[in-house]
C-alpha cells in the first residue's frame, strides 16, 4: 500500500478538483483536498476553536534567511468546538467532488499536538488550574467535531503530530530535562489526551497518528530515532495505525516496531516528495523487507516523510506509481 501524508504545496487558486485528479491518476485510493484551503496546516485549525484569537505581528526583525509566518495564536478563554468547524466544511467540499469507489482522508492536528503548543507558553495557567483540565476541554472540542465529521460520512481521519519531535533526539530531550518537564507525564499527557479524543468513536471510523519530526532546514532533523518514544507511543496509543517520519537516506533502526501491538497498521515515510535517495527502489525493498521482520502478518505500507511544504511537491508524481 503507498498513500501520502495528505498536504500537497500548490499555487494560489489551485482548484480541490485538480489535486483529487491528480491523486487519482497517481494510484492513490485514499485522497484529500491537499491543505489547500488552509493558511498554516495547524493554526488555521486552531483557530476554529473557541478561546483561541489570531494576532499578526507586522514589524520586527526575524532572526532567519527564509520566509516565516508571521500569524500567531494565543489562548484568550476555555477552548470550545464551534458548531461547525472549518474541518467539516473542508470534508463536506472534498466529498462532493469526490467519485465513489475512494476513500477521504480527513487530516488535522493532532490533540497532542494542540497541547503542547498551549503549554509552551503560561498563558494557558491564567484560564486553568492545571494540565488535565486543559485536557478535558481540548478533547472534549475535538470529540464533537469528529462526530460531526462521523455524520457527515468521513470514516477516515489523520492526526498531524509534531509534538513528538524533541524526543526523537538526545538534545532534545535533554532540553526538555533542562527545562523542568516531567518527561514521563508529558508523555501520558499526549497519549491520554489523544485516547480522550477518541472516545467513543464509532469501530468503523478509521484514526491515523502521522508522527512528524517537521519540516526544517537545519540538520538537527535530518535523522530521526523512535527508541525513547516507541515502547509507550505504540503500545498504549488507541490509534488505528501510524505514519512514521522516517530517515529518507540511509536504512532505519526497524526493531522499534517491536512495540507496535498486533493489528495496527504501520506506514513507512521512506520516500520523499522532493528527492529519492541513489537507488531509490534497493532502498524501499531493503527497508521494507526489514520492517516486515518486525510485523508478523500485518505488513507495513509505505508514504511520504514530510516536507510537503517544498513546491517540487505540489502533486503524487507519476514516479510514485510504482510503489503501489
Amino acid at each position: 500500500m503507498f498513500d501520502t501524508i495528505g498536504s500537497f504545496a500548490a499555487p494560489q487558486g489551485t482548484s480541490p478538483d485538480r489535486i483529487v485528479k491528480a491523486q487519482i491518476a497517481s494510484g492513490l485510493k485514499i485522497l484529500t483536498d491537499g491543505h489547500i484551503h488552509r493558511k498554516e496546516w495547524d493554526n488555521s485549525f486552531f483557530k476554529g476553536l473557541t478561546g483561541m484569537e489570531e494576532t499578526v505581528i507586522g514589524s520586527g526583525h526575524i532572526y532567519q534567511e527564509y520566509p516565516a509566518m508571521t500569524t500567531l495564536l494565543r489562548l484568550t478563554g476555555r477552548i470550545e468546538a464551534t458548531d461547525i468547524h472549518p474541518a467539516i466544511v473542508e470534508f463536506k467540499a472534498l466529498r462532493d467532488i469526490t467519485p465513489k469507489g475512494y476513500t477521504i482522508k480527513q487530516t488535522m492536528p493532532a490533540p497532542s499536538h494542540f497541547l503542547a503548543k498551549i503549554l509552551d507558553d503560561n498563558i494557558w495557567k491564567s484560564i486553568y488550574s492545571n494540565p488535565e483540565e486543559l485536557c478535558r476541554d481540548i478533547a472534549r472540542a475535538y470529540r464533537k467535531i469528529l462526530f460531526g465529521l462521523y455524520s457527515e460520512g468521513c470514516r477516515f481521519v489523520q492526526f498531524d503530530d509534531c509534538s513528538w519531535e524533541p524526543m526523537m533526539y538526545a538534545g532534545g530531550i535533554k532540553y526538555l530535562l533542562q527545562g523542568g518537564t516531567d518527561i514521563e507525564r508529558h508523555i501520558s499527557l499526549l497519549i491520554d489526551i489523544n485516547n480522550d479524543s477518541i472516545d467513543g468513536l464509532s469501530s468503523d471510523m478509521t484514526i491515523a497518528h502521522y508522527v512528524c519530526r517537521g519540516s526544517y532546514d537545519s540538520p538537527r532533523y535530518r535523522r530521526v530515532d523512535y527508541s525513547f518514544i516507541a515502547p509507550r507511543l505504540f503500545a498504549e496509543s488507541n490509534a488505528d495505525m501510524f505514519y512514521l517520519d522516517l530517515n529518507v537516506d540511509s536504512d532505519n533502526d526497524y526493531s522499534i516496531l517491536r512495540y507496535m501491538p498486533d493489528g495496527k497498521k504501520v506506514m513507512l515515510g521512506i520516500v520523499s516528495p522532493f528527492d529519492t535517495p541513489d537507488n531509490p527502489s534497493q532502498f524501499i525493498e531493503t527497508n521494507f523487507n526489514e520492517a516486515s521482520l518486525y510485523r508478523g502478518s500485518t505488513y507495513p505500507g509505505i508514504s511520504f516523510r514530510c516536507g510537503m511544504n517544498n513546491p517540487a511537491s505540489l502533486l503524487p508524481s507519476p514516479k510514485h506509481n510504482g510503489l503501489k
